[in-house]
């Protein structure tokens, strides 16, 4: 288990699916399945209970999401406090360019 994997399992669980997980990280869809499936292997219990219409955490889900969240949290101010960044925020910024009459976004 590493944070990356966590990371991918809270992004799943938050999006409540995997598809839009996969978008939002820019991930293919299959990667993110294989991350979540090692996660569920590794810890011996199905995380998440999939159906065709349906994405639910299990109980075990449940558990372990709350504390990825928490792990990600602490892995994120270690690398503040330790890496002395003084920054104290997290997200995303989009920037748009306007060029020729077209906006451009990053």
């Amino acid at each position: 288990m590493d944070i990356h994997q966590l990371q991918i399992f809270v992004n799943v669980a938050e999006c409540k699916g995997f598809l839009a997980a996969s978008k939002k990280m820019h991930l293919s869809q299959s990667t993110v399945s294989t991350h979540v499936s090692a996660l569920e292997h590794e810890l011996g219990k199905k995380l998440i209970r999939r159906t065709a219409r349906n994405f639910e955490l299990t109980e075990d889900g449940v558990k372990l999401y709350k504390y990825a969240v928490d792990i990600l949290l602490l892995h994120r101010k270690a690398i503040m406090e330790v890496g002395g960044m003084e920054v104290s925020f997290f997200g995303l910024v989009h920037l748009l360019f306007r060029h020729s009459g077209l906006f451009l976004q990053y």
